[in-house]
Formats: C-alpha cells, structure tokens, sequence
C-alpha cells in the first residue's frame, strides 16, 4: 500500500491519479449490480450445480475486471499515462479471483443485500490498484507483486523510482 501511495502522489500527476482512480472506482461499483444480476440470470438457465455455478463464476471474476482494466486504460489514454492493459487484465484477474475465492470462504452469499453491499465495496477499492500502480508517468515508475511460494508463504516484491 506504501507502493501505491507513494505513487499516487508523486509528481504533478498526483490529482489526475486519485481522480482517475476515483473515477475507475465509481465505475467498477457501477458494474457490481449488473456482475450479479447476469450470474444470477445465467445460474438459473442450469439444473446441474456445475454447469449452474460456472457461468455466476466467470461472470463475477470477468466482468468487474474488465470494467476496472477497460476505464483505467481509458483514463490512461486521457491523462497521458503508458499502461499496459494485458498486463494489468492479468493481475486484475488474478486479485479477483482471491477476492471471490476469499468472499467465498468468508460465507458472502449473493443472496444477502450487505454481503452485495460489502463484495461489491471492496471488489470496487481494490480491482483498480494494479491498473493505477502500473501506469507509468514521465518520470515515476512502480511495480508490486505479491506470489505464493511452494512452502505455503507469500513473497512481496515492490518497486518504486522517481527521476527528480
């Protein structure tokens, strides 16, 4: 979090960043209600608990990612910021898949308003975070990566460089 906040706010990029990170937030939020409400559509369209559940699934883990990754690129674009998107879909993809496989082990059902509420609160705080990490500005650069090792730890690594 050091890492994200250091460079958000390095530089003269420091509100067009938190701008377009707010920006990327509202629309992730935005994207929730529609993530249920078609995992929910395409969950009943199978009598079969598999065949059921992997549409809701890939719908929750594909939709808010791509939203996150597709505004951010745009906002990339607008403010004059490198982002490599595929990259970024990537990681995108993979926290999500934590948040849903961590809500998942939490309890947090779709069938309960707060749980909506709290999934879709967090999901829309932290999808962004990779997108607005890798963007890179003139003169100021950050990386992070947190992996599993074989041991069953985590190892982070995290980068940061700014050209003064």
């Amino acid at each position: 979090m050091l890492i994200l906040a250091m460079s958000l706010v390095v530089a003269n990029a420091a509100s067009s960043k938190w701008r377009g990170y707010g920006q990327t937030v509202l629309a992730t939020a935005v994207s929730m209600p529609v993530t249920y409400g078609l995992g929910e559509a395409l969950t009943g369209t199978s009598n079969q608990l598999v065949q059921g559940m992997l549409p809701s699934v890939l719908t929750g883990i594909l939709v808010p990612s791509a939203v996150s990754v597709g505004m951010s690129s745009k906002l990339a674009d607008a403010y004059g910021y490198t982002l490599d998107g595929s990259r970024a879909f990537g990681q995108t993809l993979g926290l999500n898949v934590g948040l849903y496989a961590g809500g998942t082990a939490l309890g947090i059902s779709t069938q309960s308003w707060e749980d909506k509420l709290l999934y879709g609160a967090v999901s829309a705080l932290l999808l962004p975070i990779p997108s607005w990490i890798a963007m890179q500005t003139e003169d100021t650069s950050a990386s992070a990566m947190v992996i599993p090792t074989t041991s069953g730890d985590w190892m982070f690594n995290a980068s940061f460089s700014h050209r003064f």
